[in-house]
C-alpha cells in the first residue's frame, strides 16, 4: 500500500450545525475568523468599500493596530468563548477568509457546517474543501468586494452557496472521517 494517504481536515457536525430556522438577515453579515496566514490590511479595504454589509472580525490576540477604526460596519472581537464565536458564525450569511496561505482550514470546515457561504483566496489547496458550488474563490482584492456585493444583491445564490456548504460539510465530518479512517487503516 502507499505510505502516504490523503485525508481532510474533519469537522463536528454535531457541535457546528446552522440553526435550523435561520431567518434572513436584512444586512449581509459577514464573519472573519482566524489568526494564522491573514491579511488584514486588505480586509479593511474590503471592509471600507461595503458600508451596506456588516463585518464581525475575530482576531484573537493578533494585534490590528488602528485597522477598522473609521469604520462603521466592522465589529472586533479578540478571544471569546467557543459557544459566543458558534452563535455568531450561525448569525452570519457568510464566512470570508483573506488568506496569504492555507492547508486545512478549522475557520473554512466550522463556516461551511454552520451554513456560511465562503469567499476566500483562491491560494494553497482551498480547492480541496472548496468549489463552485459552495464558495466564491478569489483572486484579487475587487473580486472580494465583488463577490460579496453580488451575495448582497442575488440572495438565491447567498442561499444556495449556503445550503452546498453544509452538504459539503457532511462529508468531512467527523463521522464520515472515522467511516473513512476504519476502511482506509
Amino acid at each position: 500500500k502507499d505510505k502516504v494517504v490523503l485525508t481532510y481536515h474533519y469537522v463536528d457536525t454535531s457541535y457546528y450545525q446552522a440553526l435550523p430556522y435561520a431567518q434572513p438577515n436584512s444586512r449581509l453579515q459577514v464573519i472573519a475568523m482566524g489568526a494564522l496566514k491573514r491579511n488584514y490590511s486588505d480586509l479593511e479595504y474590503i471592509v471600507k468599500q461595503l458600508p451596506e454589509i456588516d463585518f464581525n472580525i475575530c482576531v484573537g490576540n493578533k494585534d490590528i493596530g488602528n485597522l477598522f477604526t473609521n469604520t462603521n460596519n466592522a465589529r472586533i472581537y479578540r478571544f471569546i468563548p467557543e459557544s459566543e464565536l458558534l452563535s455568531l458564525m450561525q448569525n452570519s450569511d457568510v464566512s470570508i477568509s483573506v488568506l496569504e496561505d492555507t492547508i486545512g482550514s478549522n475557520v473554512i470546515t466550522t463556516s461551511m457546517a454552520c451554513g456560511l457561504a465562503q469567499i476566500v483566496s483562491n491560494v494553497g489547496s482551498i480547492r480541496d474543501y472548496l468549489d463552485d458550488s459552495n464558495s466564491i474563490l478569489c483572486d484579487d482584492l475587487e473580486s472580494f468586494v465583488d463577490a460579496l456585493r453580488r451575495l448582497n444583491e442575488d440572495r438565491n445564490l447567498l442561499s444556495r452557496l449556503k445550503q452546498n456548504a453544509i452538504h459539503k460539510a457532511e462529508k468531512i465530518s467527523i463521522v464520515a472521517f472515522d467511516d473513512w479512517f476504519q476502511k482506509e487503516v
